[in-house]
């Protein structure tokens, strides 16, 4: 009875939606293909629906009567399922009969149309959720079907999309249909019980004993009913209120009161201010001990912020993340509050066996001064905690400048990713020589990306491309387009072309395929690529990056440590490094003036121990270039000899240099 009028009262704006889809789509796209077909249709559709509709207020008014009999209800679910089966199988048809004189759009336009009407039903038919998953079924899978098997680009992966919603859709039916049966069932237990409470109270009447007994289990029953009242009600609460790991406010919950505390302050004529607070390295506590022992951390953290302030709001944002609301302070005051919260943060905690000390970094806005928008009040919080975590500080208050430095950050980041996908941006090469013999012995890659009319400092954006998840596809790009140029390259000498390599792309799992992949395609030899890392590379994951190093110089590739001495990789680490060369940065070279040759003869004799060559960066006087040939540095680049240029100016700048070159003798 209860399914029978749940489908029913849905049903006047199922029509309605189905006509307006329908005819949208037989008369909005290339109406004058196949018109007959077209009108034929839509003819069919209006007669299914109109009997649909009739027949759906003459059994409402049926099932609205008190005394309805199941029989009754179950003629009208019958009918209803036969005018909605009628309905999914003239959709049906219209993706069948007109699949061959759709375009893309239409096509993509009838799939987005018929999957969200497929995903509507979930709710309007889960009263009968057979009926629900075959109307499902007959609205996605012809058309999803018919994409797939089309053998037309992109279709197939339409078609793959479609069925794969179906699936989604047949399992949402089965959970939509489960809760609505329990509804109902719950309602009706309901009814019964209240028909059975009324039944009692009408047998009291009639006996004054029974009725005061009666009422005296009725006054019990109503307590325990007024109990579990109360306690569903708190349970209610509870979980649409309360983060249950950590006892304090979900984020809406938060939002909510916030907007109460916000109004008490502008009656107060009050400041207000927002505390974000991040924890760091927490990934490491989950990596390293287990989800377990992360969650009970996050309790004891929790604790820890609760009792600062009496009437400070606290809440759990998500994850590692907390957010605390205090009146009547300004930004300034938080400041103390949050420094004092991060002194008690760094206090140890205890886990089983395990002593942990951890930080965070706190992000402070002030409302009404910086907005009187929560949700631009929370946006300009977590902008300051993101600035004071890029910065290495515990804490930071927003400003203009940072939310200017976010937007561009934002703006940069959508550029780089359309520059990733239009392929937009520059490879340069600065020429490596042989210092003893000046002449060409490699060249280094450098990427180039111009936005907005100028140059992007490459520290800029390698940075934004490691943090937004774009370095791996960046980098492969860098390295096929280097070896592509590197093996059309007819000098004398056959020089090596060396590429840069991020951190994230060594501890990439797939990065020897790409470099594989690279060779392959350009037909360079593999000797002829030198990838050039940083020292902070060996910082963590030493042995998968020794591993991933030892076997791609198995394959004849060359490696480099680049910037060396001014990171952080030890004597034994450079003892075990299956690296070829060490790149002198050219902030040593700057001392070679001032006859300050200490480090780089230093660096010249380590790497002569362990069997490295010497490449010093930076070179650009004639005079630095005289002391690293005396101190046997074996190759140099920078300035005096050349700025990096683009592939199309290789040649010139080589037959140039060859002039020079045989000038002097």
């Amino acid at each position: 009875m209860d399914a029978a009028q749940l489908l029913f009262q849905n049903n006047p704006s199922g029509i309605g939606i189905s006509f307006i889809a329908f005819t949208f789509l037989c008369f909005g796209f290339n109406a004058e293909q196949v018109p007959f077909l077209r009108i034929s249709l839509w003819l069919i559709m209006v007669l299914v629906l109109v009997f649909r509709l009739v027949l759906g207020y003459r059994w409402r008014a049926q099932l609205n009567k008190e005394h309805t009999s199941s029989n009754t209800a179950q003629d009208a679910i019958k009918q209803f399922r036969y005018g909605v089966i009628a309905t999914a199988l003239t959709w049906a048809s219209y993706s069948t009969l007109l699949f061959p004189h759709m375009d893309l759009i239409e096509l993509t336009s009838a799939m987005i149309i018929l999957s969200a009407m497929a995903g509507g039903a979930t709710s309007i038919l889960s009263a009968d959720r057979d009926l629900c998953i075959l109307y499902a079924c007959l609205m996605i899978a012809p058309m999803s079907t018919m994409s797939l098997l089309s053998g037309q680009a992109q279709l197939p992966l339409l078609g793959v999309l479609g069925l794969g919603f179906l699936v989604i859709l047949i399992a949402t039916a089965f959970r939509s249909s489960s809760f609505t049966h329990q509804a109902i069932e719950f309602k009706n237990n309901n009814s019964l019980l209240a028909k059975q409470l009324l039944e009692e109270k009408q047998q009291l009447r009639q006996h004054k004993y029974d009725l005061e007994e009666a009422n005296q289990r009725v006054n019990i029953n109503n307590q325990e009913l007024e109990l579990k009242v109360e306690q569903r009600t708190q349970e209610v609460y509870r979980l649409s209120n309360i983060d249950p790991l950590t006892e304090l406010f979900n984020r809406h919950a938060f939002v909510r009161n916030l907007q109460t505390l916000m109004h008490e302050c502008d009656q107060n004529q009050q400041s207000l201010s927002i505390i974000f607070v991040d924890l760091n390295d927490f990934k490491q506590v989950n990596d390293a001990l287990g989800h377990a022992q992360g969650d009970r951390l996050l309790q004891v953290i929790s604790q820890r912020f609760k009792g600062q302030n009496e009437r400070q709001l606290l809440g759990r944002w998500g994850g590692d993340e907390y957010i605390i609301a205090v009146p009547n302070i300004a930004a300034s005051q938080a400041q103390k509050l949050a420094f004092n919260l991060s002194q008690r943060l760094r206090q140890p905690i205890a886990l089983d066996s395990n002593v942990l000390s951890i930080s965070a970094a706190f992000g402070i806005s002030e409302y009404p001064l910086h907005s009187q928008d929560i949700q631009q009040l929370i946006l300009f919080s977590d902008i300051a905690m993101f600035s004071a975590k890029a910065k290495k500080q515990s804490i930071a208050i927003f400003n203009s400048d940072l939310y200017a430095h976010s937007l561009q950050e934002r703006k940069l980041k959508q550029g780089l990713s359309d520059a990733l996908l239009n392929r937009d941006f520059e490879i340069h090469y600065q020429p490596i020589l042989d210092t003893s013999t000046q002449k060409i012995w490699s060249f280094e890659a450098l990427l180039r990306w111009k936005f907005e009319q100028q140059y992007v400092s490459p520290d800029i954006f390698v940075s934004l491309a490691e943090k937004s998840g774009l370095i791996n596809e960046l980098g492969s790009w860098v390295l096929e387009q280097a070896c592509l140029e590197a093996a059309k390259w007819s000098f004398e000498e056959m020089p090596s072309v060396s590429v840069n390599v991020s951190a994230l792309q060594l501890y990439n799992l797939e990065f020897i395929e790409q470099v594989e992949r690279s060779l392959e395609l350009s037909q360079l030899a593999p000797a002829r690529l030198h990838l050039e890392i940083t020292e902070s590379v060996l910082i963590k994951n030493t042995e998968r990056v020794k591993a991933q190093m030892r076997q791609l110089q198995a394959l004849g590739v060359h490696f480099a440590i680049d910037d060396f001495g001014t990171g952080y990789s030890s004597l034994q680490q450079l003892n075990s490094l299956p690296v070829n060369f060490i790149k002198i940065d050219r902030i040593f070279l700057q001392q070679l003036a001032n006859k300050q040759q200490s480090i780089v003869r230093a660096t010249k004799y380590l790497a002569r121990e362990f069997n490295y060559q010497v490449i010093a960066e930076g070179v650009e006087t004639l005079e630095q270039l005289e002391i690293l040939d005396a101190i046997g540095i074996e190759y140099v680049q920078g300035f005096h000899f050349s700025k990096a240029l683009p592939a199309t100016q290789l040649q010139t700048w080589y037959n140039e240099h060859l002039k020079s070159l045989n000038a002097l003798g």
